[in-house]
């Protein structure tokens, strides 16, 4: 299992929020963000039971380094 290693994007000053993460696995990134309700996950379809999806602000995922 991939383990997280650096805050890549983010605010809050150290405070538990949406943020985006490298991990120890090239290639593979961490989202943290709130979790979406099942009831909200009809178009996303049917989803591995080991894999969610979370809620990020867009601002998290524009200010991304590419």
């Amino acid at each position: 299992m991939p383990k997280i290693t650096t805050k890549t994007s983010g605010g809050c000053a150290g405070k538990n929020c949406p943020a985006i993460w490298e991990t120890d696995t090239p290639g593979l990134m961490a989202v943290q963000g709130m979790l979406a309700p099942a009831a909200s996950l009809e178009a996303a379809g049917e989803m591995p039971a080991d894999e969610s999806v979370v809620f990020v602000p867009a601002s998290l995922l524009s200010d991304w380094p590419r």
